[in-house]
């Protein structure tokens, strides 16, 4: 059984300022650009969490200001590349 991954980046105006651009680009740069079939990428428009951004949730669990070097440790973590 393939189990589906949900990646969801908040692009509100509070974390889009703070970089969630950079973390979209990332993540599509971590799976060149061709996300596996059970992998899906979305965008919201606010998590709630916005004093803490950039946010992402990977499967419902929230990671709060994120840079790139972390985001590669959390991608590794849950994709195992």
């Amino acid at each position: 059984m393939n189990i589906k991954h949900e990646i969801v980046i908040c692009m509100g105006s509070a974390c889009f300022s703070r970089g969630s651009k950079k973390i979209v680009d990332a993540v599509n740069a971590y799976f060149g650009n061709n996300l596996p079939d059970n992998v899906f990428l979305r965008g919201s428009l606010c998590t709630g969490n916005c004093e803490n951004g950039p946010v992402m949730l990977i499967d419902e669990q929230v990671y709060k200001k994120l840079d790139e070097e972390q985001l590669i440790k959390i991608l590794d973590k849950h994709f195992g590349k």
